[in-house]
C-alpha cells in the first residue's frame, strides 16, 4: 500500500446560509464530494474535495459549503488503479480531522451548535482512477 503525507492545503471558498428567521428543527444532511489527481509519474495527488451541510427537508434554509484542497505525497510509485483507490481513501481519512475542524471553528464562531460530519466513506466502486 502506498504511504501519503500531506504537504498543504488550502480553502478557497466558504458559504454559510441562514434563511429563516425562527428557530425551527432543522434535519442536517452532509455530503462530501472527493476527488483525486494524481501527477503525472504518481508521485503527487490532489485531493479536491466540496464539503456540504445542508437541511434535507427545506433547501436554501440552511447551508454550510466549503471547498477544500490539499496536496500528498506519495512515497513510492503507483502499480495499479487498486493502489491509487487505496490512495483516495487514505486522503479522505487523514482530511476528515481537517473537514471537522474547520466546521467546529466556523460553527464555535457563529454561535451555532457544532456540526461533526460522519467518517468518510466511498465504496471502491465509485472511485475514478483514469
Amino acid at each position: 500500500m502506498a504511504i501519503i503525507h500531506l504537504l498543504s492545503e488550502t480553502m478557497d471558498e466558504f458559504l454559510f446560509e441562514k434563511n429563516s428567521r425562527e428557530d425551527r428543527e432543522i434535519r442536517l444532511e452532509p455530503s462530501v464530494k472527493l476527488s483525486v489527481r494524481f501527477s503525472e509519474k504518481d508521485s503527487l495527488a490532489v485531493g479536491d474535495a466540496i464539503v456540504t451541510i445542508q437541511d434535507a427537508g427545506h433547501e436554501g434554509l440552511f447551508r454550510i459549503k466549503f471547498h477544500h484542497l490539499a496536496r500528498f505525497r506519495i512515497e513510492s510509485p503507483l502499480q495499479s488503479d487498486a493502489e491509487k483507490k487505496a490512495v483516495h481513501m487514505e486522503a479522505g481519512r487523514i482530511l476528515h480531522p481537517l473537514w471537522n475542524r474547520t466546521l467546529r471553528s466556523f460553527c464555535v464562531t457563529a454561535g451555532i451548535p457544532v456540526i461533526q460530519l460522519p467518517p468518510y466513506t466511498v465504496s471502491e466502486e465509485r472511485i475514478k482512477t483514469g
